[in-house]
């Protein structure tokens, strides 16, 4: 401040002005009743000046604007500094708001599918991969396929066992048919030589027949004879003995002709009644036994071998994965971590690559569980990054501490398990960040699912304001 002295008045006057005050003498004293003298005047004033004062100028126009201008700028930013302490004071209070945030995603761990080395590792720490391509390859050397010599050695016994039926199949197919065909040859000469046999028969009994027609009619002509005595009783008695000779002869040629003809029907069915069955026959009846059975080991060798030969390959697949096993990413996003390196040896299942899935971004925060009552899934989120940039999400689940529960893999650990916090893990709107921002720190603010005029504010004011 300018050295502008106010000089206080006297008697309502600067001192300038008592300069030019006459000096006046005191009157003269009075006395009161029971006074024994008179007092005594005062002395009188002294006449010399007093030593001159220097006195502030008159304030121009300029310094009195001057003046007000920063007496109004301090008062605006006393403002302004008891409004910040009061937001930061009320909004916290009043709604949801942490600190304690940060971007965090979900990860995947690649393990080793084998124990073995570690061959070609596709990957470094930051690199970008996508899923389904080639990332980790394990070899081994160390395999035991004796479960898979077995499979063999029993898939080569079943082909040699099935070729061997499918032979003697053959051979006994080719037999029986050819014993068909000579029990057929012999059939046809059977039948031949009975259709001829009964020829001959009805032959004979045609002559028998013949024979004891001219019997019949010879006995007739002696009947009449020896009614007139012609011809002797004893010549009578031969030729009824004739004609009764005659007719069991017809009787007996009609017999061995009914037999060939039961003959012959029977050798036509491949029936020989008379005769001992042929060795053709024989072995085409064998065979014929014989040839299902072997048709059916053979299916079942067939279907053995099938069998073998499935499991051969699985093990075959099996032993391959276990002595070259490519690993691909399962998913799409960053290597995070990197436990294992080319010509490393890793146990079976030991974590080798951890990546982190780049659509699986979210914000996890820690907030106070005197908001719980406010807070669900659903609620719209407003995120302030460091760095400036500021998002919007929903919150996806609100989740109290529970030691018991297994924590899902994330890139970073907030929780420090602390019973006052919950957990409240907040989705992004699309378009969903990339990884980059993974760890970066956050100050949040939670509003309703359908947010109000004035929680429309606060979210506008907190995203801009930045506290």
């Amino acid at each position: 401040m300018t050295p502008e002295m106010f000089i206080p008045k006297r008697n309502g006057t600067t001192h300038a002005e008592a300069d030019t005050v006459p000096n006046i003498p005191f009157p003269a004293a009075r006395t009161q009743p029971g006074d024994s003298a008179p007092h005594a005047p005062p002395p009188a004033l002294a006449t010399t000046p007093p030593e001159a004062v220097p006195v502030a100028a008159p304030r121009t126009a300029g310094g009195r604007a001057r003046a007000f201008f920063w007496r109004t700028v301090r008062r605006a930013a006393a403002l302004v500094l008891l409004a910040a302490a009061a937001w930061c004071w009320a909004v916290p209070f009043f709604f949801p708001v942490t600190g304690r945030a940060v971007v965090n995603a979900r990860t995947v761990q690649v393990r080793a599918p084998i124990a073995g080395t570690i061959t070609a590792l596709a990957a470094k720490v930051g690199d970008g991969v996508e899923a389904g391509r080639p990332l980790v390859h394990v070899s081994s050397t160390r395999i035991d396929t004796t479960f898979l010599e077995t499979l063999r050695t029993r898939a080569s016994e079943l082909a040699a066992r099935r070729d061997r039926l499918e032979r003697d199949l053959r051979e006994m197919t080719a037999r029986e048919a050819a014993g068909r065909a000579r029990l057929d040859a012999y059939t046809r000469a059977v039948v031949a030589n009975l259709e001829a046999a009964r020829r001959e028969g009805e032959a004979r009994v045609a002559i028998a027949r013949t024979e004891a027609a001219g019997a019949d009619r010879r006995l007739a002509n002696f009947d009449e004879l020896a009614d007139r005595n012609v011809v002797s009783t004893l010549e009578h008695g031969d030729n009824k003995d004739g004609a009764a000779l005659a007719r069991g002869r017809v009787a007996l040629e009609a017999a061995a002709l009914e037999k060939t003809q039961k003959e012959l029907d029977a050798a036509a069915r491949g029936l020989f009644l008379n005769r001992d069955a042929p060795l053709a026959q024989t072995q085409a009846e064998e065979l014929a036994v014989r040839i299902p059975k072997a048709r059916t080991e053979l299916d079942e060798v067939y279907q053995l071998q099938v069998a073998v030969g499935l499991a051969v390959g699985e093990e075959e697949r099996r032993v391959g994965r276990l002595a070259e096993a490519p690993v691909p990413a399962p998913v799409s996003g960053v290597v995070w971590k990197r436990a294992g390196n080319p010509d490393q040896v890793v146990a079976h299942n030991e974590p080798v690559v951890e990546l982190v899935d780049r659509d699986a971004v979210f914000v996890e925060a820690l907030l106070h569980q005197r908001h719980l009552s406010s807070v669900a899934a659903g609620c719209r989120a407003t995120v302030n990054l460091t760095g400036g940039r500021t998002l919007t999400g929903r919150v996806l689940a609100v989740r109290t501490p529970n030691p018991y529960e297994s924590e899902q893999a994330v890139a970073l650990s907030l929780s420090d398990h602390d019973v006052r916090q919950v957990k409240v893990l907040i989705a992004f709107d699309p378009p969903v960040p990339d990884i980059t921002l993974i760890g970066r720190h956050a100050r949040v603010l939670l509003t309703p699912e359908e947010p109000g005029p004035l929680d429309r504010a606060v979210a506008w004011a907190f995203a801009r304001l930045r506290m």
